[in-house]
């Protein structure tokens, strides 16, 4: 999996690249760490191009959200293929978490 971080003015995107299982959750969890830490504000998980996740993707995705939410961010995902939607949706991520279709919907 990679990962690549932009900075787009008020917020963060981290696109990620590849699956993203048990092996490779730390590293997701990691980047969000370190983005939250070196600049403080709302970000996007950029999926477009996420071929896997597994539950510990999802747990991942859930626990940054509800942390950032605690400290006053929003965590949103973005460019979600029709697969890793349907399991957002049958894992009911889609109703703790907004999934936006692009950017700028995030930025409203």
């Amino acid at each position: 999996m990679k990962i690549v971080t932009i900075n787009e003015g008020d917020f963060s995107i981290l696109q990620v690249d590849g699956d993203i299982d048990c092996y490779t959750v730390p590293q997701l969890r990691e980047s969000i760490r370190q983005q939250l830490e070196n600049k403080p504000g709302n970000m996007i998980v950029d999926l477009a191009d996420v071929t896997y996740l597994d539950s510990s993707a999802i747990s991942c995705l859930v626990n940054a959200h509800k942390d950032m939410v605690k400290i006053g961010y929003r965590l949103g995902l973005v460019n979600v293929n029709r697969e890793t939607r349907q399991i957002l949706k049958l894992t009911y991520v889609d109703q703790i978490m907004e999934i936006y279709n692009s950017y700028s919907d995030f930025k409203v």
